[in-house]
């Protein structure tokens, strides 16, 4: 049995080490440089479930009952983790304290707006509560409005 040599290979061993060792310099290089290219907002986020590449856990969320799976990603990855279908990234939350902690003593992140330019800032000037983003200034003029409800409900 006879091997069909590729014609870009070296033939003789000096070339092949030489050959072998840019292969090998090239695939270190880039394992060691792979986590400086990652995005950087990635470092503050749950640990995530490794799956299948590009499906991820796909099949697995849509099973009838995957709560088996799932305790067994909380027990392993802790009261927070993320999980990847196609292109939509899960978070799942185990714990009421987990929870809490997202919900109570983050609200200010979260239940704030969306910053919209064109509503907030040009049609407004900023000064409409509706489109206002959740602040001192929106929690003053909000005290305020309410203050004068009770005041005018009073009245009736």
């Amino acid at each position: 049995m006879s091997y069909i040599r590729h014609p870009s290979m070296p033939v003789d061993s000096k070339s092949l080490a030489l050959y072998v060792f840019a292969v090998a310099l090239i695939v270190t290089l880039i394992i060691k440089l792979f986590p400086r290219l990652r995005d950087p907002r990635l470092a503050s986020q749950p640990p995530h479930v490794r799956g299948w590449p590009i499906i991820n856990q796909t099949f697995v969320q849509q099973r009838d009952d995957p709560t088996g799976i799932l305790i067994d990603w909380a027990q392993k990855y802790g009261e927070l983790f993320r999980t990847t279908s196609c292109t939509t990234t899960f978070v799942w939350i185990n714990s009421r304290n987990a929870f809490k902690e997202l919900i109570d003593r983050k609200s200010a992140i979260y239940s704030s707006r969306h910053p919209m330019p064109m509503t907030q800032d040009v049609v407004s000037a900023g000064k409409r509560i509706l489109f206002m983003p959740y602040g001192r200034e929106w929690r003053t003029l909000r005290q305020i409005i309410h203050k004068v409800r009770q005041i005018l409900c009073g009245l009736n």
